[in-house]
């Protein structure tokens, strides 16, 4: 950034603005203050960055050809926002009909009410990739999957982990030699009661996850996936027995929290 200050190009660095938003102003909301005192020294101005936009998928709901579970799974009709897993055995996975929108501006996001949850069951929101069946298992049939699983997400769990890894069920279905280096933030734990959030900034990439309206640390964190992203909610058991899990879904626009979006 120093050498870029006083090349040939600073005083496009300076002015230059994409979508509306200059280098300072994204220096500010990084929390950036070498970068943003740099560029306050060569004469950059303080211009606020633009206020973001929600773009939304209201019409969403669960998708009952989308998901796998060991126990009784179970969809509530008509909306297909509300999901309740009951007597899981190891986990579940059930993902959204529409893919977050493929834009490079504004933010997507959705909210999930817990309702249910029980003492050894964990739940996640997030967003993922999904592979068909045939990837999985291509020598078997199994009537737990449908039309396909979830793969590669990004999510934050009831135990508090905000979490990146190719399989939402933490490498159950998948060999060893399969799974890739996983990335993991420690946040606040979730439950009953709770509305978590999860989304991003479709500039960005940047993932957002929320509490009961309060942002988290997500800034090292960034969805890289090219392809079609789903919301996704994800249950398990994490020690021996059977639990409990039911989550009610809001995918907007009238959510129950606001967040500080520029955050």
């Amino acid at each position: 950034m120093r050498a870029m200050l006083k090349g040939p190009n600073a005083d496009v660095l300076l002015s230059a603005k994409v979508n509306g938003v200059t280098a300072l102003s994204v220096a500010v909301q990084e929390g950036n203050t070498e970068v943003a005192e740099l560029l306050r020294a060569k004469g950059a101005l303080d211009v606020k960055s633009p206020a973001m936009k929600f773009d939304l998928t209201p019409q969403n709901r669960w998708d009952s050809a989308v998901c796998v579970w060991g126990g009784h799974f179970k969809l509530f009709e008509p909306d297909r926002l509300i999901v309740e897993m009951t007597d899981i055995l190891f986990g579940g996975v059930v993902a959204a009909e529409r893919p977050i929108p493929k834009k490079d501006s504004g933010i997507f996001y959705y909210e999930m009410t817990i309702l249910k949850l029980e003492r050894n069951a964990l739940v996640r929101i997030g967003l993922s990739t999904i592979r068909p069946p045939s990837r999985i298992f291509p020598e078997r049939k199994y009537h737990l999957i449908k039309h396909g699983l979830p793969d590669e997400g990004w999510g934050y769990a009831s135990n508090g982990i905000i979490f990146h890894g190719n399989d939402p069920l933490f490498g159950l279905f998948l060999e060893k030699e399969e799974k890739k280096k996983k990335e993991v933030e420690v946040s606040d734990s979730f439950g009953v009661g709770d509305v978590v959030g999860c989304g991003v900034n479709l500039a960005t990439r940047q993932l957002i996850c929320t509490k009961n309206g309060a942002r988290l640390d997500t800034r090292d964190l960034f969805v890289s996936s090219a392809g079609d992203l789903f919301p996704i909610a994800a249950f398990f058991v994490r020690s021996e027995g059977r639990s409990n899990c039911k989550i009610e879904a809001n995918f907007g626009p009238n959510f129950k929290y606001k967040f500080a979006v520029d955050k």
